[in-house]
């Protein structure tokens, strides 16, 4: 490659720029392994745009591996297999010299995943918002199920630009990414859409079950709200391959997709979720009500009012961040001790 580069390119600036380095030097040699890192990451990119091709990573696995097992490094675009990308980061040539701290492995890999090539069936947002979860298991059957991400697109759509949302966007994928691992385990189901069949309604309640943890001696679930969460997921994943179908004009999905829904809304309370009600009300009976005396709310109002006046003068006399930020905390605490709700407090701009 190198003598190629030096017998065709060498009138490209890259190119150029790398032969000025002295033969054998280890300036030339990053210099050249960053070329062949950005044709074969510009390569891979396509390949996973398109869905046709063959990766190229930096050292080939001897073993048999699939898409997900690989990510592109963060500086050098060269592809390592995923479990060792976190690795190589800390000493990768390309990386920034001014660069102290090193990440932890999972860190690692959502910002290695931020940058990898978006495929051309997902949108950028949602793109972005798949990458900032653990790149594990999960995560890579939620980015390969079709329905799963129209699913994540639709609360995507809901939430608008509220960020405060994306969690919970990506609590919903994995939550169905979770029961779709868990049905492939005991049936030969590829996708979700396969679930949303009426005849293959017990297996969805065997895999919900599974999921969340069901003890049949006790009839208790392990995870209560999970249970009641996948229902609503479920329906929604139904009435997207619905109305799917009417557009594209496949009435057997329509009429797949609405016999499904028929079944769910008669037999979903009598299979899962009136246990799970009933558990989360009995556990809810043994949760003690602690309040607070009246004479340690009335200190506290009294010690809060104190630090304001306090803080205040101080500002006021001499401005500095410091006092500003003291002011700032004994006011958002005094907020949040008259609001009594810290989530709508939080809410609020500065």
């Amino acid at each position: 490659m190198a003598r190629h580069l030096q017998q065709v390119h060498a009138n490209e600036r890259e190119v150029a720029s790398t032969l000025m380095h002295p033969k054998g030097s280890k300036a030339r040699t990053v210099s050249l392994q960053s070329i062949r890192n950005e044709g074969n990451y510009r390569h891979n990119a396509e390949v996973i745009r398109t869905g046709r091709g063959e990766l190229v990573p930096r050292k080939r696995p001897t073993m048999k591996t699939q898409r997900s097992d690989f990510l592109h490094c963060l500086f050098c675009h060269g592809l390592f297999m995923r479990e060792n990308v976190w690795r190589y980061h800390k000493t990768c040539p390309m990386k920034p010299k001014n660069s102290s701290t090193t990440p932890g492995k999972t860190r690692v890999q959502k910002m290695c995943a931020f940058m990898e090539p978006i495929p051309s069936h997902i949108n950028e947002k949602l793109w972005t918002l798949l990458s900032t979860m653990s790149q594990d298991e999960i995560t890579h059957t939620v980015k390969n199920d079709e329905r799963i991400l129209q699913l994540g697109q639709q609360h995507l759509n809901k939430s608008g630009s509220n960020p405060k949302r994306y969690e919970n966007i990506r609590q919903k994928m994995r939550e169905v990414g979770r029961l779709l691992i868990t049905a492939r385990k005991m049936t030969a189901v590829k996708d979700i859409k396969d679930l949303i069949d009426a005849k293959k309604y017990q297996t969805v309640v065997k895999a919900v079950k599974e999921t969340c943890g069901y003890d049949s001696r006790t009839e208790t679930y392990k995870i209560k709200g999970l249970a009641l969460k996948l229902g609503h997921s479920l329906k929604k994943v139904a009435k997207l391959m619905e109305s799917n179908g009417r557009m594209s004009g496949n009435y057997e999905m329509v009429a797949q997709a609405v016999d499904f829904q028929k079944v769910h809304e008669t037999k979903w309370c009598d299979y899962i979720s009136s246990t799970a009600l009933r558990n989360l009300h009995e556990a809810k009976w043994n949760t003690p009500l602690i309040l607070p005396f009246t004479e340690d709310i009335q200190k506290l109002h009294s010690y809060l009012d104190s630090k304001n006046d306090e803080y205040h003068k101080l500002l006021s006399e001499e401005p500095s961040d410091v006092r500003w930020s003291c002011l700032a905390q004994t006011c958002l605490a005094s907020v949040i001790l008259f609001n009594r709700r810290e989530g709508e407090v939080s809410s609020m701009p500065l």
